[in-house]
């Protein structure tokens, strides 16, 4: 892999690097010959920068009171991420799950049956489990049509008051 790299690097140092030195070296295109697109862009640009440049100045002439606002928003960015949950997941205790079973492509719509069955029948064992919902295709058509069998199975867990044992709760 290295001497893929320094082989292209050398490449690129040979052929790429005189044409824009080329391009680099060469005298400006003065402003007037430009087509409007560039004389536009060039204007608006110019103006942006002259602008940004003036706030810089102002910016560095009051360094005190800017590095006051920048602490602000610093602790005000510490306390709300103190405040925010610490992921993008819901409260994990929901009292439920949802598992998607999917056999492999043209998987029969009996063996289909029998492997959400056996997940149910898993799931009902489980103490903490209040209820299970299993889902099937329908019929053998729409399970063909996806590509592949997948079937639901919801679990409904006990509310967490009714869950009387420590291994019930986790």
């Amino acid at each position: 892999m290295i001497t893929a790299t320094a082989l292209l690097s050398a490449i690129n140092a040979v052929t790429l690097k005189p044409s824009q030195s080329a391009l680099w070296l060469r005298a400006p295109v003065p402003s007037e010959r430009r087509n409007l697109f560039y004389r536009g862009f060039n204007a608006l640009y110019d103006r942006f920068e002259r602008s940004y440049a003036a706030l810089i100045g102002r910016m560095v002439s009051h360094a005190g009171p800017i590095t006051v606002v920048a602490f602000v928003i610093i602790a005000a960015a510490l306390w709300g991420l103190s405040r925010v949950p610490t992921g993008f997941l819901p409260i994990e205790d929901q009292g439920y799950v949802i598992a998607a079973i999917q056999l492999p492509d043209g998987a029969a719509l009996d063996r289909t049956q029998q492997a959400l069955d056996q997940v149910s029948t898993i799931a009902r064992r489980d103490p903490s489990v209040d209820e299970v919902l299993s889902l099937t295709p329908a019929s053998p058509i729409w399970c063909s049509r996806i590509g592949a069998c997948v079937m639901i199975c919801a679990r409904f867990f006990r509310v967490c008051r009714r869950r009387s044992t420590p291994s019930m709760q986790t």
